[in-house]
């Protein structure tokens, strides 16, 4: 669990550097462990915000062997998010097994034994670099929440893609009126996985309301995987798991977008739109694009 300032939290933490400390060089071998760990480093800059530069180290041996060899009472009066970064590394540390290590937490039992058995195969899904993913998009599809309207009308809403600690992860946000039912607005977020599979790009999520799930595979990934470059669009399928009642797929792009994530415009939309060029149009299979176009007079993007 995240830390806290609690005192069973200082005295679990306490235990912990104890343990390690029985053998020699555990603790220096700690404190260099949290400073190269993206993940701490990450949680450390969230802290500073952005007008701090990073700091090389984020937790110096002495400190640890400070904090151990003076009590208990030492580690209550430490700073506490250096507290945090402690805590929470060796939660998730298979390299520094202490009592704080949860690997688990919550999951089922038998999820290790199945991990150990079959532990190749799981780990080749995040073996890819998808780095070159990470940025913010803007994710096209058909706006199906209301079925009947699903082929005229394309929902954009935000993705965002980041690595951290070796393990690619996704946020996306639908925050939108539809204003052809104004009653009727669309407020979710979705947090997931992102892994590489059998050549396709998947992303697996569950919305934070927690009652439907959403799965992408995108066989379409521009330009390629290890080519160097940064991914600029996504093509694929999505479906939502909800319920159970038959599902059909539908047809996604994720765009690369130049704004920053908070200025991307989400919007339920029919073409002819200016954000949706003939290329986004074809790739979801949106058919009566050049009868629109005569009809708007409007000019074709390529």
């Amino acid at each position: 669990m995240p830390w806290k300032e609690t005192d069973e939290h200082n005295r679990k933490l306490f235990d912990a550097l104890s343990e390690l400390a029985r053998e020699k060089g555990a603790l220096e071998r700690l404190a260099g462990a949290i400073n190269a760990d993206e993940r701490a480093q990450a949680s450390d800059r969230a802290r500073q915000g952005s007008k701090h530069k990073p700091r090389n180290t984020l937790i110096a041996e002495s400190t640890l062997v400070r904090w151990q060899e003076e009590g208990l009472s030492r580690v209550s009066n430490a700073q506490s998010h250096k507290k945090r970064i402690v805590f929470e590394f060796l939660e998730r540390s298979a390299d520094f097994c202490t009592e704080l290590f949860r690997p688990l937490s919550g999951l089922p039992a038998g999820l290790s034994e199945f991990a150990a058995l079959h532990g190749e195969q799981l780990g080749s899904v995040f073996s890819s670099d998808l780095a070159h993913l990470d940025g913010v998009y803007r994710m096209f599809r058909p706006a199906t929440h209301i079925e009947r309207l699903s082929t005229e009308r394309i929902q954009i809403s935000r993705l965002k893609i980041e690595t951290v600690g070796g393990v690619t992860r996704y946020t996306e946000l639908q925050n939108m009126i539809d204003h052809d039912h104004p009653n009727f607005s669309l407020n979710g977020q979705d947090e997931g996985l992102v892994m590489a599979m059998t050549g396709n790009v998947i992303l697996l999520g569950m919305n934070n309301h927690g009652f439907e799930s959403r799965f992408y595979s995108a066989w379409l990934c521009y330009p390629r995987l290890g080519s160097g470059e940064k991914t600029r669009r996504l093509t694929g399928v999505t479906f939502t798991i909800n319920g159970t009642q038959a599902r059909r797929g539908h047809l996604f792009v994720a765009s690369r977008a130049s704004e920053p994530w908070d200025q991307i415009e989400m919007a339920i939309v029919r073409p002819p739109h200016e954000r949706l060029t003939d290329d986004i149009l074809d790739a979801l299979d949106f058919g009566g694009l050049e009868t629109l176009l005569q009809e708007t007079h409007m000019p074709k993007s390529r």
